[in-house]
């Protein structure tokens, strides 16, 4: 047997493949190669399970040369370059949770400002910590999602909202709420998939 075919430089290179599936082709079979003449002759024909996993070891995990593979290719790349096709998409469940926070959140609202709060709060959360959609969309998102809590607190601060408020404007500000969020959640669902930059 030699040091590609043990057990653990099998699964090795498999995790590896895996995590590299984000590389272009070309880049991707490059880093194999190497990774397997490398270990083939790190590890020659031992069975020595110490030796594997030291060998292994010094290469580091998968993922850690994959992200440094990544780095490597975008330094590479024009400023300001559009994201790869390669780059891992984000799941289509966290992008309909996203949405879906975002878009309840004015029902949610009339429920109780707590429950809509914490909606609103967790639905930017996740909106900002993605990768999913690019900085135009995410502020366009946020200021739809924060309009009509923005407007309230403004009343309530101001006195607005105690001085009364007619059928009228409260069925603007219900509809508002309402309105607002949902076209957020839709916007969110039909953007075009890049890189906040």
């Amino acid at each position: 047997m030699n040091g590609t075919e043990h057990p653990l430089v099998t699964a090795y290179l498999a995790a590896f493949t895996e995590e590299a599936d984000v590389l272009p082709a070309s880049r991707r079979d490059e880093l194999i190669a190497d990774l397997r003449e490398h270990l083939d002759l790190a590890v020659k024909d031992t069975t020595d399970e110490k030796t594997v996993r030291a060998a292994l070891e010094q290469l580091g995990s998968p993922d850690v040369i994959v992200a440094a593979a990544l780095a490597e290719e975008d330094a590479g790349a024009p400023h300001g370059a559009a994201p790869r096709a390669t780059d891992r998409p984000q799941t289509r469940s966290r992008t309909v949770i996203t949405a879906v926070l975002i878009g309840v959140t004015g029902l949610a609202g009339l429920s109780g400002s707590l429950v809509g709060g914490i909606a609103l709060l967790c639905g930017l959360i996740l909106l900002w910590t993605s990768a999913q959609w690019q900085r135009g969309t995410k502020l366009l998102v946020t200021a739809l999602a924060l309009a009509t809590p923005g407007v309230l607190a403004l009343g309530a601060a101001t006195g607005v909202l105690s001085k009364g408020t007619t059928p009228m404007q409260l069925l603007v500000l219900m509809t508002a709420g309402i309105v607002l969020p949902a076209v957020a959640a839709v916007r969110l669902l039909r953007a075009p998939e890049g890189r906040a930059r």
